[in-house]
C-alpha cells in the first residue's frame, strides 16, 4: 500500500472531491482518518486555510480530540483524524461546536462529535472544496 507524508499508510480510499481526497490510514499502531488537500491554486490554499482556521477555533475551545495532526508544509496538506473511543453526545451539547463552526461555513451535517472528559469533542469534521468568504472565517 502507498505512504502519504512518508508515515501513513493507506488502507483505503474513502472518496475525492476535487482536491481533497480522503482515506483510512494507519500510522505507528493507530488507525484514523486523513484529508489530504492538493494545494496548488489559490482556491484550493483558502478552503485549506478556512479548515485550518476552524480547527485552531475549536482547539481555543479545547474540542479537538487528543492525537489529531494536521500539516500546512508545501506539498504536505493534510489533517489526520484519530480513530477514538466514541461515547454518546446530548444534543444539547451540539450548540457550542456548531456556533463556533458556523462562520466558517459548517453545519452539524460536516462534523461528528463525542464527549471526552466531560466537554463535547469533535471528532471529525469533513472538508469541502466550496470556498467563500465564511470558509475563511471572515
Amino acid at each position: 500500500m502507498p505512504n502519504l507524508a512518508d508515515k501513513y499508510e493507506v488502507l483505503e480510499e474513502l472518496w475525492q472531491e476535487g482536491f481533497i481526497k480522503a482515506f483510512r490510514v494507519a500510522c505507528e499502531g493507530r488507525h484514523g482518518k486523513l484529508y489530504w488537500f492538493d494545494v496548488h491554486t489559490p482556491e484550493a490554499r483558502a478552503v485549506f486555510a478556512g479548515y485550518r482556521n476552524a480547527l485552531r477555533r475549536l482547539e481555543e475551545r479545547q474540542a479537538l480530540p487528543e492525537g489529531l495532526e494536521i500539516s500546512n508544509k508545501p506539498g504536505r496538506y493534510y489533517a489526520f483524524w484519530p480513530e477514538s473511543n466514541r461515547h454518546s453526545l446530548r444534543k444539547a451539547r451540539l450548540k457550542p461546536v456548531q456556533e463556533v463552526l458556523e462562520p466558517f461555513g459548517y453545519t452539524p451535517n460536516d462534523f461528528e462529535l463525542a464527549e471526552h472528559e466531560g466537554r463535547p469533542v469533535v471528532v471529525d469534521l469533513r472538508p469541502s472544496c466550496s470556498a467563500s468568504s465564511k470558509s475563511l472565517g471572515v
